[in-house]
């Protein structure tokens, strides 16, 4: 399986006719799951169709549940696209991010001071 993450706080903030161009940078590696972190409230809808147009049908993200009073605004949250079905456990938008928390770590990488990890 093929994963790929990304945080996208500059770009999805800036302008909606980058999306396009993210997803389809994204998809060159044929990813099974690509996560995106920081994504703005106003960019979800762009970016479930790019992924879904891309072959990336099922989206979850954490923000989903947002009423349209959030939009425009500086919310963001987490997205995945997968080629699976994916469910959050409850219900709960906030599942999501507990849902990953037990998943293995990947080794490698960098940390947060941009120094190489084993």
């Amino acid at each position: 399986m093929r994963f790929i993450t990304l945080n996208v706080k500059g770009a999805s903030k800036t302008r909606k006719e980058f999306v396009p161009y993210q997803v389809a940078a994204l998809m060159t590696d044929r990813p099974d799951f690509v996560a995106l972190s920081e994504v703005a409230i106003n960019r979800l809808a762009d970016y479930e169709r790019e992924f879904q147009r891309h072959g990336l049908p099922h989206v979850l993200s954490s923000v989903a549940e947002a009423t349209a009073m959030h939009a425009g605004s500086r919310s963001v949250g987490t997205l995945i696209a997968s080629r699976f079905t994916c469910t959050m456990r409850s219900g709960r938008a906030s599942d999501l991010q507990h849902s990953l928390a037990g998943a293995p770590r990947v080794r490698g990488g960098r940390d947060r001071r941009g120094r190489h990890r084993d």
